[in-house]
């Protein structure tokens, strides 16, 4: 966990971090306002488009509970279920694209999750995700 500056009237937390899930195993990313967890459920191959060029390509179908909210997926995601997506590997200026994501503010706090997949090993069954939640509440 990165701590960054503190603003005199704020209190922020940051985790940034790259974990390697198995199938069928899951990540608890455990923070001080919520656990959100990270379910590495399958490898599919499907067609996924990329500005504008559609392609076959592998992705992790990943479900991710935050306690009760709602997450979205990034334009070259597929909706599997509700909070579960498939989600190919991040292309080198994909990000946003290829991410789950969600925010939320209100006058007293915000918050931002967002994850990715950095590689995908259909072999060993292996995803490797790369992981942002960033918090930030008034005291």
């Amino acid at each position: 966990m990165q701590e960054l500056p503190q603003v005199p009237s704020h209190q922020v937390e940051m985790i940034h971090d790259k974990i390697i899930l198995n199938l069928g195993n899951y990540f608890e990313l455990k923070t001080k306002y919520r656990t959100i967890r990270i379910t590495f459920k399958d490898i599919v191959e499907k067609d996924f488009n990329s500005r504008g060029t559609v392609k076959k390509e592998l992705a992790a179908q990943l479900h991710v509970s935050t306690g009760g909210g709602i997450v979205f997926g990034g334009e070259e995601t597929i909706q599997h279920d509700i909070n579960e997506y498939l989600v190919p590997v991040k292309t080198f200026e994909a990000e946003e694209p290829r991410s789950v994501f969600y925010f939320y503010t209100t006058e007293i706090q915000s918050a931002f999750f967002r994850v990715f997949l950095e590689h995908l090993n259909q072999h060993t069954k292996q995803a490797e995700v790369n992981i942002v939640y960033l918090h930030s509440r008034k005291n």
